[in-house]
């Protein structure tokens, strides 16, 4: 029998769509999992949708108070998953999961003891509409990721899997944090590098999740102080990737500059 997933929902002020979440991960054909939902809104207005599963066998729910910081939040998460858990998985609160996904997944990283992590392709979802658009266009197949520059490469050209996709092997993730000196907002990149340096991933390119994009996505806001930290723990982890380095600042630095003036457009 495979060892336990713990399942960490990290939830914060999502009412809309944390039940749509919760109930494609309750209905996983997979079973050997505990689903944490860390619930870390400043309000309880998310606490009364979770209360319809508070007697759920499967889920045990942490409500944090006071709310904290969000990396704080993730690192908190990490801390507590590594103590109790074999593999862990960090879902969001508005991505969905097929029913098979838990399952295709375990299957995955328990057949090679070398993998740290794996993860999948994903449909994304816009608002409430499911398109049959591609998170990764071009996973085509089954990719086996080892080398660290060329991790760094796929990042900076949007040619990866979706960080809430990923399942990790817990020992390999010991220690590790999100540091906010390593990217900031941007550091779970830093984080799933660092990840990389114990041992390979494995990307499959079955779409199993459904990754939404909103108008709460933090990714539609660019923070080049940010930028710039990720920039740099790049260039120290493989300065081969420089030229790399240099077209992705400038890109964020121009999609910067274009939504600053639509905004400013938009107000007038």
């Amino acid at each position: 029998m495979t060892r336990k997933l713990g399942l960490y929902l990290l939830s914060y002020k999502r009412p809309i769509f944390i039940q749509e979440t919760i109930e494609s991960i309750l209905s996983q054909d997979y079973e050997n999992f505990d689903l944490i939902i860390s619930e870390n809104s400043p309000d309880d207005l998310v606490l009364s949708v979770l209360q319809k599963y508070a007697q759920h066998p499967k889920v045990r729910i942490l409500k944090r108070a006071p709310s904290l910081p969000s990396l704080e939040h993730f690192n908190t998460i990490l801390k507590e998953a590594v103590e109790a858990y074999p593999y862990v998985m960090l879902f969001h609160d508005d991505d969905t999961m097929n029913p098979h996904a838990l399952q295709i997944l375990m299957t995955a990283i328990e057949s090679d003891t070398n993998l740290s992590a794996v993860s999948s392709n994903a449909y994304i979802i816009k608002e409430r509409n499911l398109t049959t658009r591609l998170f990764n266009l071009n996973l085509n197949r089954d990719t086996k990721v080892k080398d660290l520059g060329e991790l760094i490469k796929n990042y900076i050209f949007n040619n990866h899997t979706a960080f809430p996709t990923y399942i990790y092997r817990t020992q390999h993730i010991k220690d590790l944090t999100l540091n906010p000196y390593d990217g900031g907002k941007y550091s779970d990149v830093s984080f799933l590098i660092k990840t990389l340096e114990r041992g390979p991933f494995l990307w499959l390119s079955q779409p199993l999740f459904n990754y939404r994009l909103h108008g709460q996505n933090d990714s539609s806001i660019v923070n080049m102080n940010d930028i710039t930290k990720l920039c740099r723990f790049y260039l120290q982890k493989s300065f081969l990737s420089f030229p790399f380095v240099a077209f992705f600042f400038v890109k964020q630095f121009t999609k910067k500059f274009i939504l600053r003036s639509y905004r400013t457009k938009r107000s007038t």
